[in-house]
């Protein structure tokens, strides 16, 4: 027959594996590791005392909903972050992402063109921040930079090189990216094309969570996008799939900066969608966001110029979805903020898709995380591939 003693020191052992255990997930802060573990806090602080002087747990600086605080890992147990990197054209912006989910954000504004070499010292900088936040490590596990250009992929191509006349308000040339940045920070990096990190966030936290097949078009100055098949973001032979700023959709309209005619970007992109509402003279808008303020005042050429975008958006869409058989199409960028006057005329061209094979259309929604998607997608990214690993 067990004594009672006996029994008291098997429900002890018992609760500090379940602590243990719990731990094993991931750090918490004490609190939360009793709430996770069932257990009363008076009974949790005695058993994390016993823990901390046997050496199985430490008991360090972290972040928890965006304040400081002290959280307890396992020995052993790597203190990782993760980190997302968004080389914009007006900003450069560095989020870190703890396991928990908890997410810090560092901006340094820039004006483009800025040099290469300023690109590698803010990131590093704004990096360095980090440890001032009281992250439990002074280097991320990783870490997935994003690039408003294209990211060449396949046989051949050094990872992380950035193809000749990647990012043309830079003039940055082929660069090594991953190379360079990871010297700086002391950790492994991936570059990724923006849109596609940006469909990745809207997924996995935003518009399309429902979906594991999609498509996100980025319509502003630029036009971009990304197409995700299965849950994954599917990048073809060369990196270049899910473009659809530069798919041509008038075969006799007008060049190209990339070199093509006709593309979607020489439609719906920010030069053409100012000409179209009026060419930014008198006093007429001269930027995406001006055209769709002033469409939804009730500028009718402003609506107009809106109205004809989104038509030609749900050609493309269409042309798109209907032979892939997507759910969803999901638009970010400034033009999505005409909402319904945008939408409502995506919608209608997209109903002329629909047929015998294809019931009904897929879904059109406005991006949720718009502008911090890009940046939150990257740090999704290196957290899944220290996932991964």
């Amino acid at each position: 027959m067990t004594s009672r003693g006996g029994s008291q020191q098997e429900l002890r052992a018992w609760n500090l594996r379940r602590l243990l255990d719990c731990l094993a997930q991931g750090p918490l802060p004490q609190i939360e590791l009793a709430a996770a573990s069932g257990l009363s806090e008076a009974t949790v602080s005695n058993l994390v005392k016993v823990l901390l002087d046997q050496g199985k747990i430490l008991l360090e600086p972290g972040v928890r909903n965006g304040r400081r605080t002290k959280v307890l890992r396992l020995r052993g147990q790597e203190a990782s972050w993760h980190l997302g990197v968004d080389l914009g054209r007006t900003a450069i912006r560095v989020a870190s992402l703890t396991a928990s989910g908890d997410a810090r954000v560092h901006t340094a504004e820039v004006s483009a063109p800025y040099p290469y070499s300023h690109a590698i010292d803010t990131v590093a900088g704004l990096v360095a921040r980090f440890t001032e936040d009281g992250l439990p490590a002074a280097k991320p596990s990783g870490a997935v930079v994003a690039v408003p250009g294209l990211v060449r992929t396949g046989a051949g191509t050094p990872p992380g090189l950035l193809g000749e006349g990647y990012h043309q308000a830079m003039g940055w040339g082929s660069v090594p990216l991953a190379k360079d940045l990871a010297a700086a920070l002391g950790v492994d990096v991936a570059v990724e094309n923006d849109c596609n990190l940006a469909a990745l966030a809207e997924m996995h936290e935003g518009a399309a969570q429902p979906y594991r097949d999609f498509m996100y078009l980025y319509c502003d100055t630029y036009v971009g996008g990304a197409l995700v098949l299965d849950g994954r973001i599917y990048r073809g032979g060369g990196g270049a799939a899910g473009e659809f700023g530069h798919t041509s959709v008038d075969t006799d309209g007008r060049p190209c900066w990339c070199g093509g005619v006709g593309c979607l970007e020489t439609v719906i992109g920010g030069a053409a969608l100012v000409e179209a509402a009026g060419g930014g003279v008198d006093g007429r808008p001269t930027t995406v966001e001006q055209v769709v303020e002033a469409a939804r005042a009730g500028d009718e050429a402003c609506r107009d110029a809106v109205a004809r975008a989104g038509t030609a958006i749900g050609g493309l869409a269409g042309t798109v979805a209907t032979p892939l058989d997507l759910g969803c199409v999901v638009v970010g960028g400034a033009l999505a903020g005409a909402g319904s006057l945008l939408l409502d005329a995506v919608r209608t061209r997209l109903t002329s898709f629909v047929g015998r094979l294809r019931p009904s259309t897929p879904e059109v929604a406005v991006a949720a995380l718009d502008a911090d998607a890009v940046l939150r997608g990257a740090a999704l990214a290196a957290r899944q591939a220290a996932r991964a690993s």
